[in-house]
């Protein structure tokens, strides 16, 4: 009973998300935006999307579980500022808004279907945010081999899907990069520049492997993905989740 009730509680809420579009032309594009539901994308739109290169950004994937992590962080950080809410100095409250972000995004993982690249960044994820609620240190390659064991364990059948080894490459060339780049972000300016290089370096360490899995890559390919991914992270995707949050729950 309280296991149908749930699944009627994630259903109704699922419902009430893909309502906010659903007299929009593009309801196709925001379906396989919020859900990586592709079934109503046109034909057309999947052969164009292929030859670009960026099929990827409409799977649920590393990009959206971390976007919805953050906006629980920030969210609840938000909430505490606005409501000038007063603690103990000793609370470590960025350990309470670590906990809303994890929890949000199990949400998201459950809306979406549990993919399995879904599951297997919110996994990652959640070795991340243990790591750091423990005190240890969570930005490292220790907790990386960590998040990998663990996902594989969940599913060991993973290891046949190329997805794996693009999410932990990735993650990988994310923290080298963080830990040789002594880049202050301080300032706009600075914060571009981190993620452009950021940018920069996954296409370049990520293009082995996306050469050998796909038999070649276009230039165009190249381009679109330096274009389309900061473009998803910083803009189409909090766009979306905040209409979502203003019309749903405000």
């Amino acid at each position: 009973m309280i296991k149908n009730n749930s699944i009627n509680t994630l259903q109704t809420l699922k419902n009430s998300v893909s309502k906010v579009f659903i007299n929009s032309e593009n309801d196709w594009l925001f379906k396989a935006i919020i859900f990586g539901d592709k079934s109503s994308t046109p034909a057309t739109y999947k052969e164009q999307f292929k030859i670009l290169g960026i099929s990827h950004l409409f799977a649920i994937s590393g990009l959206h579980i971390g976007m919805v992590f953050a906006i629980g962080f920030f969210g609840v950080k938000l909430l505490f500022s606005m409501l000038l809410f007063k603690t103990n100095q000793r609370l470590n409250l960025n350990k309470l808004y670590t906990c809303a972000g994890l929890i949000l995004a199990l949400l998201y993982t459950l809306l979406s279907g549990c993919s399995v690249s879904a599951v297997r960044a919110l996994v990652m994820l959640a070795v991340f945010s243990i790591m750091y609620l423990k005190g240890y240190q969570y930005l490292s390659f220790n907790a990386l081999q960590i998040a990998l064991m663990t996902s594989v364990i969940f599913n060991p059948f993973q290891l046949l899907n190329p997805g794996i080894y693009f999410s932990f490459i990735a993650v990988y060339i994310l923290i080298i990069t963080y830990k040789k780049l002594n880049l202050a972000h301080n300032t706009l300016l600075n914060r571009s520049l981190w993620l452009f290089i950021i940018q920069i370096n996954l296409t370049v360490g990520l293009f082995p492997l996306v050469w050998f899995l796909s038999d070649g890559i276009s230039f165009i390919g190249i381009i679109a993905n330096i274009i389309a991914i900061p473009l998803m992270a910083i803009f189409i995707l909090p766009s979306i989740f905040i209409i979502i949050i203003t019309i749903n729950f405000i």
